[in-house]
């Protein structure tokens, strides 16, 4: 079962990582996790013979990078609550991060923690009204490497198949 609450009355999203936890870094005082998102996900695509759909979260490009070839853009969310639940009998870790984003210039020159998501489906819910993008994720490959000049640790995760779910009586 998968649960929330609203925080600070903002929408949330729900990331669900097996127990292999993925850390955060603190940027300006907050808690963040890095986000790199390939640019193709921006729009209507195919990937691997799959249809990918928009992002549903209401992001803005806060900046640019190059990984293995291809272009990424990097979002920073910060982290609200990390707690953990059990789901299909596999013990997850659920990041639950609000909408809204921080500016740009928080990431300068600081080492951060990167999750590079290949997306083949997202789907929308509702939590408390709120529209929610809910992400189920495992992770495959853990490695690092250096971008603009510091080191940093590639978290490669394929997205599974999301299914519905009921949260706070909502389907």
């Amino acid at each position: 079962m998968i649960s929330s609450d609203v925080i600070n009355d903002e929408s949330v999203v729900l990331i669900i990582i097996p127990v292999c936890m993925i850390s955060s870094d603190v940027i300006d005082g907050e808690i963040v996790v890095l986000i790199i998102i390939p640019v193709c996900l921006i729009s209507s695509d195919r990937i691997n013979d799959e249809s990918v759909v928009l992002i549903i979260i209401p992001v803005c490009l806060i900046s640019s990078d190059v990984i293995n070839d291809e272009s990424v853009v990097v979002i920073i969310i910060p982290v609200c609550l990390i707690s953990s639940d059990v789901i299909n009998g596999e013990s997850v870790v659920i990041i639950i991060i609000p909408v809204c984003l921080i500016s740009s210039d928080l990431i300068k020159d600081e080492s951060v923690v990167l999750i590079i998501i290949p997306v083949c489906l997202i789907s929308s819910d509702v939590i408390n009204d709120e529209s929610v993008v809910l992400i189920i994720i495992t992770v495959c490959l853990l490695s690092s490497d250096v971008i603009n000049g510091e080191s940093v640790v590639l978290v490669i995760i394929p997205v599974c198949l999301i299914s519905s779910d009921v949260i706070n009586d909502e389907t």
